[in-house]
């Protein structure tokens, strides 16, 4: 980047000093500590795929005056400049660390944060920083993702049909993945094939072998992506609980990169020619837009004719949250109901998507289940465990 005048990086650093964690975040619309000192997590917000591990939260130390962060899972640190740039950008810096336009950018950021003018010099007025391009403060806008039909890659045009490759009878799988389908029954051959679920095998080309394949479509119906599932995840993560955890976590899913597919901007089974399915629009006016995690969930549900999207995390983005309740209103007179997985990260997950929906006028949030609800009865449960019998009592309350 070059050499930095002195007193321009003493000024910045001068307000890192001075600016919270808790400004910075409440400049962004993010859930504030609750305290001053000490370590706090949030979701990572330079990798959404962080989110699929359980371990994949982001770190700032509110005790440095320069308020370090560090990502457990994508491995992304650096200052609070770090983090207004991933606020801002939802991606890491280029190259790992702050240069050229993307410092100045975060430093411009950061003085509008102060209640300073972005071109004022601060502190340092006779010693100006360099010229700083105009920045919006607020996100890019995200770029669409293209179904894999219209890619430029031959190749991605060639994996639209993927699933068909592999197989959905448990006696033509190796024993983990043969293991996967017996446990769930509801994934039947009619609904395997209508979510385009699979098991690639092992001799297959591509990352996504040995894995069970989902596929997720746009509100057209085109494939946008595929998803592996790792089927042997469970057991393996067990053996890594009881280890001293110097490895790093098991991965559940894979996922295309960010630059390949944004997942933030879809949610599993948007597809609108649901809306054509018999007892769908019923279904919804009655419990709302049921949003729930996985893809596993949102097809079980199918299986009890019960709709369902799934934001495929344990957090709702923006862009999803803009979809669900634009559908809520359209659909189902405001209602968007949640039912995450009762777990640590599903519960805070439903908590940060109900604050941020009962904000929004002419939306009614309602919640499906907790830990403590129905006398603790679906405590550590997933949607897609629950029976015909818990559905009926579930879906009873809302009622």
């Amino acid at each position: 980047m070059g050499s930095r005048n002195p007193a321009y990086l003493s000024d910045v650093d001068s307000l890192i000093e001075q600016t919270s964690a808790e400004q910075v975040l409440a400049h962004f619309g993010k859930n504030p500590p609750d305290r001053t000192s000490g370590e706090f997590r949030l979701p990572c917000v330079f990798n959404e795929s962080c989110a699929d591990s359980s371990y994949g939260t982001l770190t700032i130390n509110l005790s440095d005056v320069a308020k370090r962060i560090y990502c457990h899972s994508c491995g992304t640190r650096g200052n609070l400049l770090t983090l207004i740039h991933g606020l801002q950008m939802h991606r890491p810096p280029a190259g790992g660390r702050l240069r050229g336009d993307e410092f100045r950018q975060a430093v411009e950021t950061l003085r509008t944060i102060h209640g300073q003018s972005p071109s004022s010099p601060g502190t340092s007025p006779a010693s100006p920083p360099p010229a700083i391009a105009a920045t919006a403060t607020e996100p890019e806008a995200p770029q669409a993702n293209v179904p894999l039909k219209d890619s430029d890659n031959e190749r991605a045009r060639e994996l639209m049909v993927l699933h068909t490759l592999g197989t959905v009878d448990p006696g033509e799988m190796p024993p983990p993945a043969a293991r996967y389908f017996r446990e769930r029954p509801y994934l039947t051959h009619d609904l395997c094939e209508k979510w385009k679920v699979a098991y690639l095998p092992q001799n297959a080309k591509g990352t996504l072998r040995a894995r069970i394949i989902y596929g997720i479509e746009s509100e057209k119906g085109d494939v946008l992506a595929w998803v592996g599932r790792d089927p042997d995840y469970d057991a393996k993560r067990q053996k890594w609980i009881k280890s001293d955890r110097k490895d790093p976590e098991p991965m559940k899913h894979r996922f295309p990169t960010q630059k390949l597919f944004r997942k933030g901007l879809e949610l599993y089974g948007q597809q609108a020619s649901r809306l054509r399915e018999s007892g769908y629009r019923e279904a919804i006016a009655r419990t709302g837009i049921l949003v729930v995690e996985g893809m596993n969930d949102v097809i079980r549900l199918d299986a009890l004719s019960q709709p369902a999207v799934g934001v495929m995390s344990n957090r709702m983005t923006d862009e999803q949250l803009r979809k669900v309740v634009a559908w809520a209103k359209q659909l189902a007179d405001g209602k968007v109901t949640l039912m995450f997985d009762n777990d640590e990260h599903g519960t805070d997950g439903a908590k940060d998507t109900l604050w941020k929906l009962h904000q929004i006028d002419g939306i009614t949030p309602r919640l499906v289940w907790s830990n403590e609800m129905f006398g603790g009865a679906f405590a550590g449960r997933q949607p897609e465990s629950v029976s015909p019998e818990e559905w009926e009592q579930l879906i009873g309350r809302l009622a």
